[in-house]
């Protein structure tokens, strides 16, 4: 099962963090954020490369921006 990470920065809005999690795949991370504050910023992340800009909106809506091929720094 592949290995997903969301890391969330210091946005003002709550404590940066990185949660890691396997998913059949990357949509199992919506559920994993329900309880997280609206305008909360997160990334998605898997095998080194990133996935997708997730931010939750004031209907507690989250719209999902596609990236543009980032990868990180450690990978």
């Amino acid at each position: 099962m592949p290995t997903y990470k969301l890391v969330f920065e210091d946005d003002g809005l709550g404590q940066p963090k990185t949660m890691e999690f396997e998913g059949q795949t990357a949509a199992h991370a919506l559920s994993l954020l329900e309880s997280e504050r609206d305008a909360r910023n997160v990334k998605l992340w898997t095998g080194g490369e990133l996935l997708a800009n997730l931010i939750k909106d004031r209907n507690r809506v989250w719209q999902v921006s596609a990236s543009e091929r980032e990868v990180a720094e450690d990978a």
